[in-house]
């Protein structure tokens, strides 16, 4: 917790925090750091423990496969961010503390992302052994080792391979393309294999009637000759990989992110003096700049894409339900599902939530300088809210047409999506020009805005459940009293529209006192 201490993610504003509540900041990331993992822990098993494996023996490698791709999303985004797009890590040299410190407080961070996985993936293995075969102290042992063994190798190579990038020149050159790039194909890849593994493998084989694969045969049978084979050829692997970690990343470290930092720059363009100054365009060159991390590009694309994944099943499960061509009558359902929508499919580091807080020594600059401030604001505003809503409204569009829903269902969700979601956004917009954000090291900082991981997660269940239970609510509504659709539809109507006035009211009379 020491190394945590001085890690850049967990510094500056938490530190102050606690200093003025009279707290210690070590015992609170501690706690913080357990709560996060037991409730991570909680869902996980919960949602992978509806699995009967015993009865679904073919499904044990699809899921084990999922948790270490999922393992490897939760590792590379924070990877990247951490470790490469820190703007402290310079002045952190300057402490009493060895670069390995550094480099060991940082790898404890992004390990953390993955603690939850790595415990729930121990006691799937662990119960499934138990599922397939009668209970074995020794065999649960084996279990115990070839899970973390297995896990920690698939760590380190996602680490090696990675940090070898840091060393390709292209890399150097092109860091942001290849951050976003790597971190869209690993999510594309890894819930398309879930998407795909729920869309297109509907057969069920028990544990007696299944011929087994590779780590099927571990888990069904640990203490057999060929699984203890494997078991000691991944252990071997294991020790393998921490001699390379230390080696080729670890002590290279420092070196390799110099050599990042201090990647070419692009030449400034000198202006002519007969040349007239079109400031629309400056202000859309700052703000795109200002975007153009490949933590921030990857998360404004994913997002999105990372509820309609959550809920695949229940998505696959209403393909074609006849519910959704009612007419008139559903028109409460299809406001309250782009309601959920509209709202949950921005997350924490959408663009306008932190348009000013991400470029706020250039905006400070800018209120000295005798121009339209507000022009700028209302530009930023404009390119963080198109940049926003346009990937969510086409992932939206395409669940839409996928369920099969009627054209007044289509309509009516599109129009809602589409108000909820400019108020959302301009709502975010609003918060971060009042209370701008600056105490921020890398991205992932800026994202959570100072708060811990488990907050945003204990809000998101929090908004999921309650918003379930009207959705629940009016879909009994319009099933009982279909003919009172339209009292429901105006009720909602009239709040989300009080709703979206206050919203636009307060953006326009913040933008004009900015003047």
């Amino acid at each position: 917790m020491n190394l945590l201490y001085v890690n850049p993610a967990k510094t500056d504003l938490q530190r102050i925090k606690a200093q003025k509540q009279g707290k210690n900041l070590q015992k609170k990331l501690f706690i913080n750091f357990l709560l996060g993992q037991f409730f991570l822990l909680i869902f996980l098993t919960f949602f992978l423990g509806m699995n009967n494996l015993s009865a679904a023996a073919n499904k044990y490698m699809s899921i084990s496969i999922f948790i270490l791709g999922f393992a490897s999303i939760t590792i590379i985004q924070p990877f990247f961010s951490v470790f490469y797009e820190d703007k402290e890590t310079s002045s952190l040299i300057s402490l009493p503390i060895s670069e390995k410190e550094i480099f060991v407080s940082k790898l404890l961070t992004l390990i953390s992302n993955s603690i939850g996985l790595f415990l729930s993936y121990i006691l799937i293995n662990i119960f499934s052994s138990i599922q397939f075969s009668h209970f074995n102290i020794v065999a649960v042992l084996l279990i115990l080792v070839y899970s973390v063994a297995l896990f920690s190798l698939w760590i380190s190579l996602i680490i090696l391979i990675f940090s070898s990038l840091s060393k390709i020149k292209l890399f150097i050159k092109y860091k942001k393309t290849f951050n976003t790039g790597i971190q869209t194909i690993s999510f594309l890849l890894v819930f398309g294999f879930y998407g795909a593994m729920n869309a297109l493998d509907n057969s069920i084989v028990s544990a007696k009637d299944y011929k087994g694969d590779f780590l099927f045969n571990i888990v069904a049978n640990p203490l057999a000759t060929n699984s203890l084979i494997k078991i000691l050829a991944i252990v071997l692997l294991l020790v393998i990989a921490m001699i390379l970690l230390n080696k080729f990343v670890i002590k290279t470290y420092f070196e390799d992110i110099i050599k990042v930092k201090t990647s070419p720059k692009k030449e400034i363009k000198k202006l002519d003096k007969n040349e007239k100054i079109n400031l629309i365009k400056i202000y859309k060159g700052m703000t795109l700049k200002s975007f153009s991390n490949g933590s921030l590009i990857t998360q404004v694309l994913l997002t999105p894409l990372f509820i309609p994944m959550l809920f695949l099943g229940f998505i696959i499960a209403l393909i074609g339900n006849p519910y959704f061509k009612e007419g008139l009558a559903v028109i409460p359902t299809a406001i309250m599902i782009s309601i959920i929508f509209g709202i949950a499919m921005y997350g924490h580091g959408s663009l306008s939530f932190l348009s000013i807080s991400v470029d706020y020594k250039n905006y400070e600059f800018l209120k000295t300088l005798p121009i339209n401030i507000r022009q700028y604001l209302l530009v930023k505003y404009r390119l963080s809210i198109i940049l926003q809503i346009l990937p969510a409204l086409l992932v939206y569009s395409i669940i839409l047409l996928i369920l099969g829903v009627d054209l007044i269902f289509f309509i009516t969700s599109l129009i809602t999506f589409l108000i909820v979601s400019l108020s959302y956004e301009t709502y975010g917009f609003n918060n971060d020009l009042e209370k701008p954000f600056t105490g921020w090291g890398n991205i992932t900082q800026l994202m959570l805005r100072g708060k811990t991981g488990l907050k945003q997660w204990l809000i998101f269940s929090g908004f999921l459940l309650v918003f379930a239970l009207i959705l629940t609510i009016t879909v009994f509504y319009t099933i009982y009293l279909p003919k009172l659709w339209w009292l429901l539809t105006l009720i909602y109507i009239i709040i989300l529209l009080a709703l979206a006035f206050e919203i636009f009211n307060k953006f326009f009379k913040l933008i004009n006192i900015e003047k």
